[in-house]
């Protein structure tokens, strides 16, 4: 469940993404004071080691309404700082293991941007799906696309009918009797 989450807030992030050109929202540069576009990629300076580091997406500060790039640094296995970027190798605080970094999030109680890493309580190697299971499981697949595929048929219909309908009501060459309009819905 918190998989699908994060999923759907990534998503949301890249769809918001593609919408402005690139850009993941702006922000002020607190060193020079000019409005500045948060691109994926792009370097800044992180404000507590003067490093610089990449951003890596952006997150909507709900209490001043304004986004904070998801940029910054963390420690590394090896103790020292070093920038948040994915595929790095950091201790996990809740686990004390060494995970790689898959994004960000913006802590809210600290306003801190912090690493992420992808859950590891799903590690079991899992077992192949039973034959009768995996014959279900195909079936129903088969049988949501060609629901899916009568339900767009159905609505293709549905819109020529009522489409068809707009032009008898517009136009003036035919009277709107009873065996006019049945033979636009059908």
């Amino acid at each position: 469940c918190e998989q699908l989450v994060a999923v759907s807030i990534i998503l949301a992030q890249y769809q918001e993404v593609v919408v402005h050109s690139g850009s993941m929202g702006e922000m002020v540069d607190p060193a020079t004071g000019a409005t500045i576009h948060l691109l994926p990629g792009q370097e800044l300076l992180d404000v507590y080691t003067a490093q610089p580091v990449p951003i890596l997406g952006a997150a909507l500060d709900a209490e001043d309404d304004v986004y904070v790039p998801l940029a910054g640094t963390m420690d590394s296995p090896e103790g020292s700082r070093m920038p948040i970027a994915i595929g790095a190798p950091y201790i996990d605080p809740l686990t004390e293991r060494v995970r790689q970094v898959v994004g960000a999030s913006l802590e809210s109680a600290t306003n801190e941007v912090r690493p992420t890493s992808q859950p590891c309580w799903n590690r079991r190697p899992r077992r192949p799906l039973p034959a009768v299971l995996a014959e279900v499981l195909e079936q129903e697949i088969i049988a949501r696309k060609s629901t899916r595929r009568r339900q767009h048929g159905f609505e293709e219909d549905s819109l020529k009918g009522i489409l068809g309908l707009g032009s008898l009501l517009l136009s003036d060459e035919e009277e709107l009797d009873g065996n006019g309009l049945d033979a636009h819905m059908h």
